[in-house]
């Protein structure tokens, strides 16, 4: 069924296999504020408790996301309040921690400006495809603040860490393409194909089974850290749990009768 939260910043439709988050703030270049970030929580929840079996992202109008709000920022937390800045980027945490904890894959189409924490909300996601207007930029250093929503830990996994040092230091913007190159995206189209192409891999991945589409999910994000030995042990575990499962028991005997019958 479609959402029918009163969202004002964001879209949610989790009507078909593929649920589609859209950053709705298309005349600040969908920048992300207080009031994005509740319902961006609320929309988690929704999403946790539904049907569909992929989820695409994207932004409404010619960009991704800014980045923060800077013209509501001092309006969204107060500034002189540490502690209220902490609480604040606590919540953000709640969100990326929560789309790398969704029972299913998520699917970043970008287009136009990702910038700051737009970047790296994208990067949150399990893909992306990225459109050849996008400009990724990590940006804080030139606000004269540090990184946030997971750019200190993805970035340097996706390009090494000379390179993230290097586009996090000078606030360099680099194209889709570049984004290609250095491993930060999955692929380039053009702008025209951008949503079908999303899309179709969307469609690809809700098409796969989900218990072991989470079982992967899974494994790839605990060996971002450990040794390989606890990386070994979990993927162990990971294929006990999906051999043993009723499910795969009757998709083997299924495949076992389609080769008997060949």
């Amino acid at each position: 069924m479609k959402s029918s939260a009163p969202y004002e910043t964001i879209a949610l439709d989790t009507s078909g296999p593929v649920a589609r988050l859209v950053l709705h703030r298309p005349e600040v270049l969908n920048a992300l504020s207080a009031r994005m970030l509740d319902e961006l929580l609320d929309a988690l929840v929704v999403l946790g408790d539904g049907e569909p079996r992929a989820l695409l992202v994207t932004g409404a109008g010619r960009a991704f996301c800014s980045g923060a709000d800077l013209r509501s920022l001092s309006t969204d937390v107060d500034l002189s309040d540490r502690a209220e800045v902490v609480a604040h980027m606590t919540k953000w945490r709640r969100v990326i921690a929560g789309i790398r904890a969704l029972p299913m894959p998520s699917v970043a189409a970008v287009q136009g400006a990702a910038y700051g924490g737009g970047a790296n909300f994208a990067l949150a996601c399990d893909i992306v495809v990225a459109a050849e207007s996008a400009i990724f930029c990590q940006s804080y250093i030139d606000r004269g603040v540090s990184t946030d929503l997971g750019g200190s830990y993805a970035l340097p996994r996706l390009v090494g860490a000379a390179r993230a040092r290097y586009l996090l230091l000078t606030g360099l913007q680099v194209t889709g393409n570049q984004a290609a190159d250095m491993g930060m995206v999955a692929r380039v189209v053009a702008d025209d194909d951008l949503e079908a192409e999303a899309g179709r891999l969307g469609a690809e991945l809700a098409a796969k089974h989900p218990d072991a589409m989470q079982a992967m999910r899974r494994v790839l994000d605990a060996g971002l850290t450990g040794t390989l030995e606890e990386a070994l042990d979990r993927e162990g575990e990971q294929v006990a749990d999906l051999l043993t499962s009723s499910a795969f028991r009757n998709r083997l005997a299924a495949f076992m009768g389609d080769k008997t019958q060949g």
